[in-house]
């Protein structure tokens, strides 16, 4: 019998007929491409923009607390001083730049601090009558653009890391200014009452 030939269906794709193709599809693909741009363009100048800004904390220079630690001065080494012989037991113990850091970091995280700033700052810029529905919806929108990083390990150097977004920069910047003086004053306040009541 005759050989017969078989011919194998080729792999390979015929450039001729894919540049024919694409030829033929040309007005849909200029229209795909022109729509994308003109919605990529859209999007650029009409989507309102979020800017975010930083706050870094260190723990205080000992300098800082010397009022403080001038009760354990004359509760202390000044009282034994003046009688060496009598042991001195109930001395108000000496407060550490770490020691009043931690007690910040507490406040500066605190679920009470933002509540109050929420409540106080936040929530009064955003609505002027705000419904329950709309509170709620606020206060997760304010959660989630205050962001508080705490220091976790040694090689941290003790820096704890605050951003806050929104569409506002001077106003994002104000509000993270009062949101840390809100922690500052609470910490001086909770010394303060530790203080008194070692006094």
């Amino acid at each position: 019998s005759p050989a017969s030939s078989y011919e194998h269906p080729s792999d390979e794709i015929d450039l001729r007929d894919l540049i024919l193709a694409l030829w033929d599809a040309r007005l849909t693909i200029i229209a795909i491409t022109v729509a994308v741009l003109i919605g990529a363009t859209a999007y650029a100048f009409l989507s309102t923009p979020v800017y975010e800004t930083q706050a870094q904390t260190l723990p205080p220079p000992a300098s800082g607390l010397q009022s403080y630690n001038t009760a354990h001065q004359m509760t202390g080494p000044a009282a034994q001083n003046v009688s060496p012989d009598t042991p001195i037991t109930d001395a108000i113990p000496p407060l550490s730049p770490l020691d009043a850091y931690q007690l910040f970091l507490r406040h500066a995280s605190s679920i009470p601090l933002r509540q109050q700033f929420f409540q106080e700052h936040y929530l009064p810029y955003m609505e002027d009558d705000p419904s329950e529905a709309q509170q709620a919806a606020l206060w997760q929108q304010f959660n989630n653009a205050l962001t508080i990083t705490l220091p976790r390990r040694a090689e941290d150097n003790h820096l704890m890391r605050l951003s806050l977004q929104g569409n506002d920069p001077a106003q994002i910047a104000e509000w993270l200014n009062i949101y840390l003086e809100m922690a500052i004053t609470q910490t001086r306040a909770e010394l303060a009452e530790n203080l008194a009541s070692a006094v």
